[in-house]
């Protein structure tokens, strides 16, 4: 008897286990449809000409494309929740930032920072 209560308590968390693992997946599956929509629309709403496109890559500088996490903590340093939540108005820019904020500028656009700044 002990055999056959272990047996269907088995049975049992097997089932609940594979009833929420079914519905967390179902639940997943109906979620896509609407991240799709949020990311097309973040993408709308941004309004990236090609134009735009073509002079941020042909300005960026070699030192920006490539990953380095031992210069990016070397130029953040302690400012960089100041930069991320934009708290100091005028941040001091690295060599790489400045050459490519005046690329872009001599192009006739501005760096996202600066729209910001503006308020747009």
């Amino acid at each position: 008897m002990n055999d056959l209560q272990r047996f269907w308590k088995t049975i049992h968390k097997s089932l609940t286990v594979c009833l929420l693992m079914s519905a967390i997946w179902v639940f997943g599956f109906l979620s896509l449809p609407a991240q799709a929509g949020l990311v097309s629309t973040i993408g709308q709403q941004k309004n990236i000409s090609p134009e735009r496109l073509a002079a941020v890559l042909a300005c960026l500088p070699k030192q920006l494309s490539q990953p380095n996490l031992d210069r990016a903590v070397e130029e953040m340093g302690n400012d960089f929740l100041e930069r991320v939540f934009q708290l100091d108005a005028d941040p001091e820019m690295t060599s790489a930032e400045a050459e490519f904020s005046e690329c872009l500028n001599g192009k006739g656009y501005e760096t996202r920072a600066q729209q910001f700044r503006k308020g747009n």
